[in-house]
């Protein structure tokens, strides 16, 4: 296997609607927040001036850490959708639920990586990856300042033709958000299912090759990380993702991360207003 380097800021910690299982349309009112910790997620302070190069993926493909990874789905970050809007509903949770969420990571000890600090063989005790899928605006109004609150990392994978588009981030935003150390991965140029048998080998290639070349040139380095849309793959899907040049990719198989998941297929847990993530970090 090809050996890739990436070179990164340091920074080392870390919503189209379809992705993952039908949600529930029930709301659970958000108790009062607790006063925020003083401490953070102890995500490490990015510094542009400092470059970090993270170890390769193992060339069998296959992670091998000792620590189960908790990754987290989220979509939105907004006040509730109306209650005819199902989809809407299961996609959100408030801005009020998502800082509690990082008030309970922080309580439980978990630290928040990316994918990258995962390859670098170097993991904390308790790690989390916070993931954000489809680039809505208020990633950048809602969820970036609540991160920054914490001191947390996250990932943000971008359907990139629709930047800029109502209702999502621009490329001034997402540059802002990267500049700060935010992870940024793609999500296809417009949220195709790949696994769509009707289409081409040329359109595939070219939703994993040509999103990636956008936010490479944007963002002014590699983009490695990558989300399936609805989180559909297949055997060809990955060897695609694989030869795009990605060396993560998440889906929506709801469970904790574990060694001899496969880089390319790693879980995913949804999260929702109604989720009990309390439960979760037991």
């Amino acid at each position: 296997m090809r050996i890739v380097k990436i070179i990164l800021l340091t920074g080392l910690i870390f919503g189209i609607s379809g992705c993952g299982p039908t949600a529930r349309a029930d709301q659970v009112s958000s108790p009062a927040l607790s006063p925020v910790p003083t401490l953070s997620l102890q995500a490490e302070t990015p510094d542009e001036t400092a470059e970090a190069s993270i170890a390769e993926v193992p060339n069998d493909g296959y992670y091998h850490g000792a620590q189960p990874v908790l990754i987290l789905m989220y979509h939105y970050v907004r006040e509730m959708a109306p209650a005819d809007d199902v989809i809407g509903r299961g996609l959100t949770v408030t801005p009020a639920t998502f800082e509690r969420h990082l008030q309970q990571l922080l309580a439980a000890g978990f630290q928040t990586i990316t994918p990258q600090t995962i390859r670098s063989g170097s993991l904390p005790a308790k790690p989390v990856i916070i993931t954000f899928d489809d680039g809505y605006s208020d990633a950048y109004s809602q969820a970036f300042p609540i991160l920054q609150k914490f001191g947390a990392q996250a990932v943000f994978y971008i359907i990139t033709d629709r930047v800029g588009q109502d209702g999502f981030m621009g490329w001034p935003q997402i540059r802002e958000m990267a500049a700060y150390g935010m992870t940024f991965g793609s999500h296809t140029l417009d949220h195709v299912d790949l696994t769509e048998t009707a289409l081409s080998t040329e359109r595939l290639n070219g939703e994993l090759v040509k999103s990636k070349q956008v936010l490479d040139g944007q963002l002014g380095r590699p983009v490695t990380d990558f989300c399936y849309p609805s989180g559909q793959y297949n055997d060809a899907t990955i060897a695609a993702v694989r030869s795009a040049g990605y060396l993560s990719a998440t889906t929506v198989v709801g469970r904790t991360a574990k060694a001899g998941d496969n880089w390319l297929t790693l879980p995913r847990v949804r999260t929702e207003e109604s989720t009990d993530l309390p439960k979760l970090l037991k």
